[in-house]
């Protein structure tokens, strides 16, 4: 982002042809996270309130170093798509932001992913009132919430954001066409949408099937209209293709590859390798299950494993029901099912090389987040009807009890995160930890407040115009 905004990144870098800049290393340094040798160092640094540098004395980025490469840090972001660094790299640049201390910087590039996610309980309503009662519509505005891991990834720098926020709007957009729309608009509109998808990250690759299989599911089930489905998905596919998937096509062409791989890995592949499928689906279940709900930081601060195992079994047996009740839910599963393939596969394959198995992540897994929003809230409103005996539920009890979900398991990451990284590693109390995390902060508490109200605002607002269209 600092190269975007510096005009150095232009032409884009070779995949693995660009190091991470040595300011960029020292400033974990400055914020007493790591010592910028050891970037794989999976311990957390003691922070004190009394420790924090002043605000008023906190450097620029200019001043922590010089601008040069850090050789010993590789730079995975020139092999992704660029669209979030171009965007987040011009804001830099448009707004001055070096002229502020690097912390303040990062921070308001947080807060950029921060608006990214905010849409995200918007758009699970919308495509799912798009296709059942508004009850589980707003029961689906919900489920985001649920997520602490997906807050977490949400409020950090990362081109996750953009990724998933463009997918949700796919979602919308294809909830509505197995809805039935037929309007050459909308098939014009997913193409744009899908095409920015395709330039975010390397998992946006699944949304030309996606839309290949949304397109052909209208053709076979409305035969009469099938001749207008296929036109309409052609347009789609193609103006996706347009929009975003040259980036693909460039790459094939120039490395043989639709996605080049970064900088080599840190070890060397062992002359016999056996790897068992078995092994790897094992761990395979139990990372993915944990850090799809919370395994913060660098894959340091795991919730506990009691809680993410139930609430993964709790929002298994609702998929399977709300796909059982409505089977066309399935296509909104696409990016999920088509994400895990390839987690998975990505595994397997350096399982193979290396014998080391390794980027079972769940955040890859939140592009899919709202369409399996509307699947987990089609399911819980099912339950609920069949628990009534045929009878339609209030219209708030679905909400409000996935509301409580929410702020049980949002209030469970907030005190893990508290203590494993502001009181423990410190030898500190809940107060003590609150302390060094206010003191520590880039911005004060009075902006923290603002900001946070103005979201609150404005998302209340977005929500009263949507209920009123």
């Amino acid at each position: 982002m600092l190269a975007v905004a510096r005009g150095q990144a232009a032409p884009w870098p070779e995949p693995s042809g660009r190091d991470v800049g040595l300011q960029v290393a020292v400033s974990l340094a400055a914020a007493n996270y790591l010592d910028p040798v050891t970037l794989q160092d999976q311990t957390a640094a003691p922070f004190r309130a009394s420790s924090a540098p002043l605000r008023a004395q906190r450097p620029r980025f200019s001043a922590l170093a010089d601008d040069v490469a850090f050789p010993p840090f590789g730079n995975q972001m020139p092999q992704h798509p660029p669209l979030f660094y171009l965007l987040a790299g011009t804001l830099v640049r448009l707004l001055a932001l070096e002229r502020l201390s690097w912390d303040v910087v990062v921070w308001l590039l947080r807060l950029l992913n921060v608006a990214l996610a905010t849409p995200l309980p918007l758009l699970a309503f919308l495509a799912a009132r798009r296709l059942l009662a508004e009850r589980v519509a707003v029961a689906a505005a919900v489920v985001p919430l649920t997520i602490p891991q997906l807050a977490h990834v949400g409020s950090t720098v990362n081109n996750d954001g953009l990724l998933i926020l463009t997918f949700g709007v796919l979602t919308v957009l294809l909830a509505s066409v197995i809805a039935g729309d037929r309007d050459p608009r909308t098939a014009l509109a997913v193409g744009a949408v899908g095409g920015l998808a395709l330039l975010t990250k390397g998992f946006a690759i699944l949304i030309p099937a996606w839309i290949v299989m949304v397109y052909a599911w209208t053709a076979v089930v409305t035969r009469a209209r099938a001749q207008r489905a296929l036109r309409d998905g052609l347009l789609a596919l193609g103006t996706a293709m347009a929009v975003g998937g040259w980036w693909w096509v460039r790459n094939l062409v120039r490395y043989g590859t639709v996605q080049p791989g970064g900088f080599p890995f840190p070890y060397t592949a062992p002359e016999v390798v056996q790897p068992r499928l078995v092994t790897l689906l094992e761990q395979a279940v139990v990372s993915l299950s944990a850090s799809y709900w919370g395994v913060f930081g660098w894959l340091q601060l795991p919730l506990p494993a009691v809680l993410t195992s139930v609430a993964s079994a709790v929002a298994l047996a609702l998929v399977a029901v709300g796909l059982a009740a409505r089977r066309e839910l399935i296509l909104l599963a696409v990016p999920t099912l088509g994400s895990l393939a390839i987690v998975l596969w990505g595994a397997w394959e350096h399982y193979r090389v290396y014998d080391v198995i390794r980027g079972l992540q769940g955040r890859y897994l939140f592009a899919g987040v709202v369409g399996l929003a509307v699947i987990v809230a089609c399911g819980a409103d099912r339950l609920l009807v069949w628990g009534s005996r045929g009878r339609v539920p209030p219209a708030g009890m679905l909400p409000l009890s996935l509301l409580a979900a929410a702020v049980a398991l949002q209030a469970t990451g907030a005190a893990t995160l508290l203590d494993g990284f502001w009181s423990r590693p410190a030898g500190t109390g809940v107060v003590e930890g609150v302390r060094a995390l206010l003191a520590w902060s880039p911005a004060p508490l009075r902006d923290i407040a603002l900001v946070a109200s103005a979201a609150v605002a404005v998302c209340h607002l977005a929500a009263g115009a949507a209920r009123q269209k």
